[in-house]
């Protein structure tokens, strides 16, 4: 499992969409244009040779569309889906580069205007900007080079693509981010600041073999509210949520399980560096509130063992460490695992191997 922490802080030109579905969008635009200049572009008397040039060159960049649809999107930069507007504009150019096919290749600028939204939609604001001059070339190529009315459309053209891209780009962002801060607020306990027992029943299918869970529970938390009424103890869980927070890792995930009842989940954490954290976390939490203390239980996932299983013997342990007083945190380990005591003397600092409930 890893942590997602900071990511809704960045600003729109760092926000990048899902690559997958835009790559197929991609291949959708050059198949648009291939299906056009196929279906119309005998209507403009090409003369036969134009004709198969661009047949040609649009079967060639939807051959190569489709084998584009095999990349690791996921795994690649976004720049990268550029590379389909830029195909099929390159088709255009082809035809745009045999003799006499310019005024046949105008009819087609307007497939320009779409590279753009394309741009627009599947970039941040910075690349969307800059791709736009980019596709200056393959649009002189297109209409057969430089030419009186070509340098007329130019001024028009480059401003219609600039203001759709920017435009698209910074409505792609806002709907990314909007998206993002609902799921936070889906996914994120509004008392702690944690995430919610909603994102754990995702998250938890997650946990690897070696990965440490921690269960924390708020010592005689229902005295506290008898105390201090609930809004009294809902200041305490919150102050416990931020205390939870400061100690994490930037690996570690932290839930509100139920309640007063936290749940950690540290991957790739061995006994002795969770009790480190728990040590941490004690000492924040007394100078935070002090004269309130938690127990704690923890297990390590094993492999072949459910991760569901895993949270169990933490939460048994949880529970056995308030059998025993409280102010403590116990470890449950599978009997075959050698786990050595600590012996420190501060009871909750002490990450102990609880026998019993390892059998």
């Amino acid at each position: 499992m890893t942590a997602t922490a900071g990511a809704l802080d960045a600003g729109p030109d760092d926000l990048r969409p899902l690559r997958l579905a835009p790559a197929r969008l991609g291949a959708g635009l050059v198949l648009t244009c291939a299906a056009l200049v196929l279906s119309t572009h005998w209507l403009l008397s090409p003369g036969r040779q134009l004709l198969v040039t661009a047949a040609v060159a649009q079967v060639v960049a939807l051959g190569i569309a489709a084998l584009a649809l095999l990349l690791p999107w996921r795994t690649l930069p976004p720049v990268a889906l550029l590379g389909f507007p830029v195909l099929g504009m390159a088709a255009l150019a082809v035809t745009g580069m045999a003799h006499g096919s310019a005024p046949i290749n105008a009819a087609y600028n307007g497939l320009f205007t779409l590279a753009a939204t394309y741009a627009g939609l599947t970039q941040s604001r910075r690349a969307a900007l800059a791709f736009v001059p980019a596709m200056l070339p393959l649009y002189v190529l297109s209409n057969g080079g430089v030419s009186g009315p070509l340098l007329a459309r130019l001024p028009g053209a480059l401003t219609v693509w600039t203001l759709l891209a920017l435009l698209l780009a910074d409505f792609a962002a806002r709907h990314r981010r909007n998206g993002m801060l609902l799921r936070r607020e889906a996914d994120t306990d509004a008392l702690t600041g944690l995430h919610n027992r909603r994102r754990l029943d995702v998250d938890l299918g997650l946990l690897q073999p070696g990965d440490a869970v921690t269960m924390l529970d708020l010592d005689h938390f229902k005295r506290l509210n008898d105390t201090l009424g609930h809004a009294g103890g809902d200041a305490v869980l919150s102050q416990f949520g931020s205390a939870v927070r400061a100690v994490l890792r930037q690996r570690d995930v932290a839930y509100r399980y139920g309640g007063e009842e936290v749940m950690l989940v540290l991957p790739e954490t061995s006994s002795g560096e969770a009790a480190r954290l728990v040590e941490r976390l004690s000492t924040v939490w007394s100078a935070a509130c002090p004269g309130v203390t938690f127990s704690g239980g923890v297990a390590t996932r094993t492999s072949g063992e459910r991760p569901q299983d895993t949270a169990a013997r933490a939460d048994h342990a949880l529970y056995e460490a308030k059998r025993r007083g409280r102010d403590r945190v116990l470890m449950h380990e599978p009997p075959h695992l050698d786990v050595p005591t600590s012996t420190r003397p501060v009871p909750l600092a002490d990450l102990v191997k609880d026998p019993a409930a390892a059998g």
